[in-house]
């Protein structure tokens, strides 16, 4: 089971991708198989904080800031989050 502690230390970096915003939803096209991939309100903001430089325990920290959400809520919904982006072909992560 990979946990946020495991992915914490990475930093996610975007894929060739298309990407469009309909409101506060995300519609992402990897450039790899060309599946569409729906970003909920949450995962968008995820997807906005990824530039190649923030680990994954940086922009932990940003939404922990951001948003009233239990510490250990957010490292369950983050580690999702980021396991579907890699699912998803979206992002690789890189070990820092």
């Amino acid at each position: 089971m990979i946990t946020y502690q495991h992915l914490s230390t990475f930093i996610p970096l975007k894929q060739q991708l298309k990407f469009r915003r309909e409101g506060n939803i995300g519609i992402v096209n990897n450039a790899f198989d060309f599946k569409l991939m729906y970003l909920n309100e949450t995962a968008l903001t995820v997807f906005d904080l990824i530039d190649g430089k923030k680990t994954i325990a940086d922009i932990f920290e940003i939404l922990l800031n951001e948003y009233d959400v239990q510490k250990e809520i957010l490292e369950l919904d983050l580690v999702d989050i980021i396991r579907d982006f890699q699912w998803g072909k979206i992002i690789r992560l890189k070990k820092t």
